[in-house]
């Protein structure tokens, strides 16, 4: 595994700032439960920085909350917009590549609820459908992105959707059928 995924110091140090100014990982004061929070207040562009790091940080903790907590679809949806809008969408996607570099784990079943399911294939679907938002109509954005993920870009007149869907096809069936009902559901604007 890259030295990067251990580090969050190094992580920062490599991804860099958005806005110029400096973030060590001591001077971060949010947890991934301030995500939302922190997006929906008024101080969400002061605070893009932290906002980068705390997804670095724990990709998986953040994207369960945008999952499964009232709100979460239009805060990932407003955090993806506010860093392209910023300059950074090559960040966004070095962000995303983090939250799927590991298959195995997206793909484990948990069994819950008198059924399968896979929880973090759903959590990355739905945080990829929100950031998804901010790109679909952006074709330099998703350049961008596609660079900092280190993934192909859209060819002409592909779907976001479907470019975005080919980091499940690791996945087994199931796995990436959640993944894609989830994309779906954070991609949703009303």
């Amino acid at each position: 595994m890259n030295p990067l995924f251990y580090s969050f110091g190094l992580m920062l140090l490599v991804l860099g700032p958005i806005s110029g100014g400096a973030v060590r990982a001591e001077d971060v004061s949010l947890r991934p439960e301030d995500f939302i929070p922190v997006i929906q207040s008024r101080a969400m562009t002061e605070r893009l920085d932290e906002l980068a790091a705390v997804f670095e940080n724990d990709p998986e903790a953040v994207a369960s909350l945008v999952d499964n907590e009232i709100g979460g679809r239009i805060a990932m949806q407003r955090y993806a917009r506010a860093m392209v809008e910023a300059g950074a969408a090559a960040r966004l996607g070095q962000q995303w590549a983090l939250l799927i570099a590991d298959p195995d784990s997206l793909g484990r079943p948990v069994f819950q609820d008198g059924g399968v399911r896979f929880p973090l294939a759903a959590n990355a679907g739905f945080a990829t459908g929100a950031m998804m938002t901010a790109l679909k109509d952006d074709q330099e954005a998703a350049e961008r992105f596609a660079r900092g993920a280190d993934i192909s870009t859209p060819v002409a007149g592909e779907a976001a959707s479907e470019w975005l869907m080919k980091a499940a096809a690791p996945l087994s069936r199931p796995a990436r059928a959640a993944f894609g009902s989830a994309m779906r559901a954070g991609a949703h604007q009303e």
